[in-house]
């Protein structure tokens, strides 16, 4: 599965890593191209056609800006959660519905005795470990695969880039959580909140607290846009203050979209199998790798659609 790596420090172009064993089921070999080559974007980006120049043939990436110059709007009704930032935080408490304002200025109430500190590295590592250990907890108890060693890599170098803004809660001299965001421009990027687990901190909601005081901030700072990017979690439509479409970039062959039940209007590029079939194969080399019959296809490709936004 190529992984898209744009926000690094030192990093201007996309890295695509092509495999010959499909990221569902390893057991599977073949070409890059004939498996599920599904790319995601962290955290949304706009892309140009230059961005897609060494992609695999078959390539399929979701949430894409709607601004992006590529692309088609997601039909499966993919969106981001954006909170226009207004002049100052009452302002915003204001905007939202009598019952979840209720809701909020409980929240901040409850949790009037944390203190917060920004931008802490040695907090950061310290809520890193307690992340990895509940995220490998959630696998084990779903059934699901551990996380590739890669991701990890990928999500620990997002998290302390030149972008990351930390914020650390203290209750007392306990760190209990450090929320994790991106700061782009006039955005910023919610990208999670690593909470330390104890039952007694459950009636806190701290993940609220968390987003409220860095939206609180973030005004404070004179930023216009908190991005809860995507991810069909309910908890982000209460703060939101609208929903933004997204868009994917599909170009793959017909053959690969029928496997996959893409509608052929949602194909941004449809490309020929055999001009495909003679990038991999020349005429009279032998084939490294034997690709499958038919594209194999994922038992559940929704779940790896965003990883780094469906473990928050």
């Amino acid at each position: 599965m190529p992984v898209v790596d744009f926000w690094f420090d030192d990093k201007k172009s996309l890295d695509w890593k092509p495999r010959t064993s499909s990221p569902i089921d390893p057991s599977v070999k073949g070409p890059v191209f004939f498996e599920y080559p599904l790319c995601w974007v962290i955290p949304t980006v706009r892309l140009k056609k230059s961005d897609l120049k060494n992609a695999p043939t078959n390539v399929w990436i979701t949430g894409i800006d709607r601004k992006s110059k590529i692309g088609k709007i997601d039909n499966s009704n993919l969106k981001e959660y954006i909170v226009d930032l207004p002049e100052n935080f009452n302002e915003y408490l204001a905007g939202v519905q009598k019952k979840r304002r209720k809701k909020f200025k409980y929240i901040l109430r409850k949790n009037s005795d944390i203190r917060i500190v920004e931008d802490n590295f040695e907090d950061l590592k310290k809520a890193w470990k307690w992340f990895v250990k509940k995220i490998d907890e959630l696998n084990m108890k779903e059934g699901e695969d551990p996380e590739p060693e890669e991701d990890w890599k990928m999500r620990w170098e997002l998290f302390h880039s030149k972008n990351t803004h930390t914020l650390s809660f203290y209750l007392g001299e306990e760190l209990v959580g450090v929320n994790v965001s991106m700061w782009v421009n006039s955005t910023i990027y919610d990208l999670a909140f690593l909470r330390k687990e104890n039952a007694a901190l459950n009636k806190r909601a701290l993940g609220f607290y968390a987003i409220l005081q860095n939206i609180n901030l973030g005004i404070a700072r004179g930023l216009k846009v908190y991005d809860l990017l995507n991810g069909d979690f309910p908890y982000k439509a209460e703060f939101a203050t609208r929903m933004a479409p997204l868009k994917q970039y599909i170009r793959c062959t017909e053959e690969f979209a029928k496997a996959y039940d893409i509608p052929l209007d949602d194909i941004c590029e449809l490309v020929d199998e055999k001009e495909i079939e003679e990038q991999l194969h020349p005429a009279g080399a032998m084939p490294l790798v034997k690709g499958p019959s038919k594209p194999q296809k994922p038992q559940n490709p929704k779940s790896i659609i965003a990883p780094m936004q469906a473990k928050r």
